[in-house]
C-alpha cells in the first residue's frame, strides 16, 4: 500500500477546492474578524435545513449554552413608571441568572384592557450611552417609543457592563462620581482564559440574557407569543441574528449595520471560540430563513456592500424555501448608525410583519419629546440586592451548574446512552465538522504523514494507525509493527499537524488567546485530531475494512483519545490526561476550546468506551464507574483495560488487537 502522506495532502486539497468557506484558504494566513467570508454552498432546501441545524450547534456550544442552564424564576421587578401620552415606560429589573440583574427599559401602549400586542426585543450596540444613546446617529429611546406608538410592546435591555447593569464592575447604579466609561467595562468581563475551557464569555452570557429577555416579554400576558420581533444595531445587530438563529420564538427580525461578509464584530461581546471557523455572519443571518428578516446597512461601514454581496447570498437561501418575499435589504448613505432612516425602514417592515400593513419602503416616526435620560434610569439611590453576584461568584455558580449537569450524563439505559452519543455528536461538529477546511486556513497547511513499512500486505485482520509525536524515536511503536504484519494487520504510522521533523515553534508559540484567535482558527490540538480521523477515514476506504484501530503513545494518547468515535478500538497512553483543573490545558498544543464543557477526559473516555478501550499509565482515576458502565453497556467491558502501568507487553497488545478486531465484522 502507498504512504498515507500523499492521500491525505491530496484529500485534504480536494476538501478544500470543494467547500471553501473563506476567500484566503489558499494562503496559509491566520484568519481574522476582517477575513473576506462567503455563505456554505447549497443547493437545496433539505441539505440547508441540515446546515442550519449545524449552525444553530455550534453557536450554543460555543457560547456555552449546550446544555441550555435552567431557566430559573426572572423575578422581574418594576421601579419606575412613567405615563406618557399614548403610551407608559417602565424602568424594570429582571434575573437571567440566580444573583445576576439585567436593567431595561418596558414601553407598552396605552390600550384596550385584554388586547394583545406584538413585541419587540432591542439589545444595544456599543454607543456611548447603550441603551439610552439619543444622538442623531442612534436613538434607541426613540425606537422604542415609535414602536409602542404603533401598538407594538418594546423591551429594550443593558450589555453588561452598561448603564444600569454593572453589578460585575466597581460602579454601582447612582454614583456621582463621573460618568464611568460603560465600554471599558463591558470588555474587561470574563477575560480569563480559563474560561474558555468552559466556552463562558461575555458573548455567550449576553446571548443568555436575550433569550431570557424574550422570557420577560412573553410574562407579560398582553404580549402575542406568535408576533415577537427582534431589532438591534451593530454589537445588538449580532445579538439579533444570533438570537434569531438560535431561538425559534424570534418571528421578525431587522439586524442593523452588522451583517457583512467582512468585518464580524470587533468586541469580545461579539466573539466566542470556535464560533466562526465553520460559519460566519452570513451563514447566522441566513438561518434566520424563512421567516422575515430587513438587513439595513450603511455606505459608510462595513455593510457598504450589502445590496451587491450580503443581501444577494442571503437572498439564495430564501429562494430554496421558496419565499423571497420575506427578505428584504436596504442601505443609506451613511456612517456606522441606527438613525431615523434606518428606523423608519425597520418600523415599515414591522408594520408589515407584526401588524399586518401593506409592504412600504418607510414608515415616518412620529414626533415625541425626548425623555430625559435619568428618568430611564435606575433611581439615584438604588442598591444592589445582597444577593448579588460579583463577577468570580457568578462565574463559579455557572460552571457548577455545567457539571452538575455532565454528572447527569451516566450511561445506565437507553435514554442516557443516546444523550452522551448526542452530545459526543454535538461536539464532534463543532471541533471536527464535516467537510471542514479550516485545517488549511491558519497558520500552515497541514504536515501530518503517515508511511506503510515493509510493503502493502493483505489486510486480513484490519488496520493499525500507529500515532506518535515522532514515529523514529518511539521504540514501542516501531517494535510493534513487525508482529502487526505477521498477525494480518496493515499498519500505518501517522505524524499528525507540527510533530516530528515537522514541528515549527514560530507555529507552536502561537498565542491562542488574543485577537480572538480562537473565533476563527482551528487549535494546534484540533487540527491534530483532524488529522487522525482523516487518516482512520482514508485508511477505511483504502483497504474496504471497518476494522480501524488507533493507538497513541505519548501525547498522541490524547489525540487518539479524542478520534475514538470514528476508530474501531484505541490503546491510548493515559499519561497526558491531566485533571480538569490542571492549567496544562491552556497549553498552546494541548488547549481545546469547551473542552470541559464537554466533559473533559472523562467524557471523552465514557465515549471512547463504546468500543474497546484500552487506557495505560493513568496518574490518577478518571469517572472509572461511567466508563465501566458504558463499557457494560456496549458490550465491551472484556475489553477495557484502565491501567496505571507505563509498560506494555509487545504480545498482549497484539493479542488484545487481534482479539477485538475479531469482533467487528
Amino acid at each position: 500500500m502507498p504512504s498515507l502522506r500523499r492521500p491525505i495532502a491530496l484529500l485534504l486539497v480536494w476538501t478544500l477546492r470543494a467547500t471553501g468557506r473563506d476567500l484566503e484558504s489558499t494562503t496559509n494566513s491566520i484568519r481574522t474578524l476582517d477575513t473576506p467570508r462567503v455563505l456554505t454552498a447549497v443547493s437545496r432546501r433539505a441539505e440547508w435545513e441540515s446546515v442550519s441545524q449545524r449552525i444553530r450547534n455550534s453557536i450554543l456550544v460555543s457560547c456555552g449554552l449546550d446544555p441550555m442552564p435552567q431557566r430559573t424564576p426572572l423575578k422581574t421587578t418594576i421601579l419606575t413608571h412613567l405615563d406618557r401620552d399614548g403610551y407608559t415606560v417602565d424602568v424594570i429589573q429582571f434575573q437571567p441568572f440566580p444573583g445576576v440583574y439585567v436593567a431595561g427599559n418596558l414601553y407598552r401602549p396605552k390600550g384596550s384592557p385584554g388586547k394583545r400586542y406584538p413585541g419587540i426585543l432591542n439589545p444595544h450596540g456599543h454607543w456611548e450611552q447603550g441603551r439610552l444613546e439619543q444622538t442623531e446617529t442612534a436613538d434607541g429611546p426613540a425606537r422604542c417609543v415609535q414602536f409602542a406608538r404603533m401598538g407594538m410592546i418594546a423591551l429594550s435591555y443593558d450589555m453588561l457592563g452598561y448603564q444600569d447593569t454593572t453589578q460585575f464592575t466597581a460602579i454601582k447604579p447612582g454614583e456621582n462620581a463621573p460618568r464611568p466609561k460603560f465600554y471599558d467595562q463591558h470588555v474587561a468581563l470574563f477575560r480569563d482564559p480559563g474560561l474558555q475551557l468552559w466556552n463562558l464569555s461575555l458573548m455567550g452570557v449576553q446571548l443568555w440574557n436575550s433569550i431570557r429577555a424574550i422570557d420577560v416579554l412573553l410574562s407579560l400576558p398582553e404580549v402575542d407569543p406568535e408576533r415577537i420581533g427582534c431589532t438591534g444595531e451593530s454589537g445588538g445587530g449580532t445579538q439579533t441574528f444570533l438570537l434569531g438563529a438560535v431561538d425559534d420564538r424570534i418571528r421578525v427580525s431587522a439586524p442593523v449595520n452588522m451583517v457583512s461578509h467582512t468585518m464580524q464584530g470587533g468586541c469580545f461581546c461579539e466573539n466566542a471560540p470556535g464560533l466562526r471557523v465553520e460559519f460566519s455572519n452570513l451563514d447566522f443571518a441566513a438561518a434566520f430563513a424563512p421567516r422575515p428578516m430587513l438587513l439595513v446597512g450603511a455606505t459608510g461601514d462595513w455593510t457598504k456592500d450589502l445590496l451587491e454581496v450580503e443581501a444577494p447570498s442571503i437572498g439564495g437561501i430564501y429562494d430554496l424555501m421558496g419565499v423571497r418575499d420575506r427578505i428584504h435589504a436596504v442601505r443609506f448613505k451613511a456612517g456606522h448608525n441606527y438613525n431615523q432612516a434606518s428606523r423608519e425602514a425597520v418600523y415599515a417592515w414591522f408594520n408589515q410583519w407584526l401588524l399586518g400593513a401593506a409592504p412600504a419602503d418607510r414608515l415616518a416616526e412620529m414626533a415625541s419629546p425626548r425623555e430625559p435620560r435619568a428618568n430611564l434610569k435606575l433611581p439615584i439611590d438604588y442598591q444592589y440586592p445582597s444577593d448579588a453576584l460579583n463577577e468570580s461568584a457568578f462565574v463559579s455558580a455557572w460552571i457548577s451548574n455545567q457539571q452538575a449537569a455532565l454528572q447527569t450524563l451516566k450511561p445506565t439505559d437507553e435514554k442516557s446512552l443516546k444523550r452522551i452519543q448526542e452530545r459526543a455528536e454535538r461536539f464532534s461538529s463543532y471541533w471536527w465538522p464535516e467537510n471542514d477546511n479550516s485545517n488549511t486556513s491558519a497558520l500552515t497547511a497541514s504536515t501530518g504523514k503517515a508511511s506503510t513499512p515493509g510493503g502493502s500486505p493483505e489486510t486480513k485482520k484490519g488496520v493499525v494507525i500507529l500515532v506518535s509525536t515522532n514515529r523514529l524515536t518511539d521504540s514501542l511503536q516501531s517494535a510493534l509493527i513487525k508482529p502487526l504484519r505477521e498477525n494480518g494487520f496493515a499498519v500505518e504510522e501517522l505524524e499528525p499537524y507540527q510533530t516530528g521533523a515537522n514541528r515549527d515553534i514560530h507555529v507552536l508559540s502561537q498565542s491562542l488567546f488574543t485577537n480572538f484567535f480562537n473565533t476563527y482558527n482551528r487549535t494546534i490540538l484540533e487540527r491534530r485530531v483532524k488529522d487522525i480521523r482523516d487518516a482512520c477515514q482514508l485508511a477505511r476506504k483504502t483497504h474496504g475494512t471497518d476494522r480501524i484501530i488507533l493507538m497513541g503513545t505519548g501525547e498522541a494518547g490524547l489525540w487518539c483519545l479524542l478520534a475514538a468515535p470514528v476508530a474501531s478500538a484505541v490503546i491510548a497512553d493515559g499519561s497526558s490526561l491531566a485533571p480538569a483543573s490542571s492549567p496544562r490545558w491552556l497549553d498552546p498544543e494541548r488547549f481545546l476550546p469547551g473542552f470541559n464543557l464537554f466533559g473533559g477526559v472523562e467524557m471523552s473516555a465514557i465515549v471512547a468506551a463504546k468500543s474497546p478501550l484500552w487506557l495505560y499509565a493513568l496518574t490518577s482515576p478518571i469517572a472509572n464507574d461511567r466508563i465501566q458502565a458504558m463499557a457494560q453497556a456496549n458490550e465491551t467491558k472484556d475489553f477495557l483495560r484502565l491501567e496505571s502501568k507505563d509498560h506494555l507487553d509487545i504480545k498482549q497488545v497484539v493479542g488484545w488487537m487481534v482479539t477485538v478486531a475479531n469482533l467487528s465484522p
